[in-house]
């Protein structure tokens, strides 16, 4: 089951809310996220990160005549593996109000999941990391 994802139905409240906090989000994420970050920020693209790589490996050929190594690291499905303690403490520590903190995870651990199986529900399964 590695390569399912889940399909969220949330209520109408749980995204008013949702949506509401990703609006004020929007607005300070390029302030917050660094430059590095080539995806998932408006008016970036993770092509443009792998342009400069590129661009590196054949500056590098140009001007070296010594061996190197490159490494290329898959974070597949990275995001189903965060901690929310992780979350928590990253956003007390870059300023963001207790009271915004606690909504986000509230989003986050009030979330339920149900498998269908030959299409019956096999009951809730609460996450206990990860992002949706």
């Amino acid at each position: 089951m590695s390569d399912f994802r889940p399909i969220a139905c949330c209520t109408v409240i749980y995204k008013c809310i949702s949506k509401l906090m990703c609006n004020q989000l929007n607005k300070i994420l390029p302030d917050i996220i660094s430059h590095n970050q080539g995806d998932f920020v408006s008016g970036r693209s993770i092509l443009h990160n792998v342009l400069i790589c590129q661009d590196i490996v054949k500056m590098y050929n140009q001007t070296h005549t010594q061996p190197c190594c490159l490494m290329k690291l898959d974070l597949r499905k990275a995001y189903d593996t965060v901690e929310w303690s992780f979350i928590e403490e990253a956003m007390l520590e870059l300023g963001f109000h207790v009271f915004f903190v606690q909504l986000v995870m509230t989003c986050l651990s009030t979330t339920r999941y149900s498998i269908l199986i030959n299409g019956s529900p096999t009951g809730l399964i609460q996450p206990k990391r990860g992002l949706r």
